[in-house]
This record gives structure tokens, C-alpha cells and sequence, in this order.
């Protein structure tokens, strides 16, 4: 079974760096370049929409509601309602 390439639009990606982690969640995918929205990362505003080399973004690790969680620090509830994840 293959999963969906990580730059689908709606995927949710995690980079660790330098014991540092973000977490982004792409918003649409356009030859070399992805844009992606900040869901936490250090110096970036959640919500801040960035553009990303699709190399760096393939190189990044599929995150689930999981790690969406344990990454941005908020409660799972809250997580889920801005995803849209039912409970």
C-alpha cells in the first residue's frame, strides 16, 4: 500500500531540526514550490502561510492528529476542531 505523496494539499508534515520541531499543513502544490500554512514552528506565526522547496517538503515526516497535537501543545479537542477530525 502507498500513501499519498506528502505534497497533497490537506496533508500535515512535521520537519525536526536541532531538537526543534514544525509543523506545517500543506495548502497547495505547484511544480518546485509548495505553500504550506504554519501550524507551529519556532520565529513563525501559526496561520503564516510560507513556500517551501518541494525537495525540503518530501524530505519532511507525515504527521498525524497525534503529532499535530504534541507538536503545537494545544488539547487534542481543540486540534481535532481545527483540523476538522471528528471525535
Amino acid at each position: 500500500m502507498t500513501s499519498a505523496p506528502v505534497t497533497v494539499p490537506g496533508r500535515f508534515l512535521r520537519n525536526t531540526v536541532l531538537g526543534s520541531t514544525a509543523v506545517y499543513e500543506v495548502i497547495a502544490a505547484d511544480g518546485d514550490l509548495v505553500t504550506a500554512e504554519v501550524v507551529r514552528a519556532p520565529g513563525l506565526l501559526p496561520g503564516a502561510r510560507v513556500r517551501l522547496l518541494a525537495d525540503a517538503v518530501r524530505a519532511m515526516a507525515p504527521c498525524d492528529a497525534a503529532g499535530i497535537v504534541a507538536a503545537s501543545r494545544r488539547s487534542p479537542s481543540a486540534v481535532r476542531r481545527s483540523v476538522g477530525v471528528a471525535r
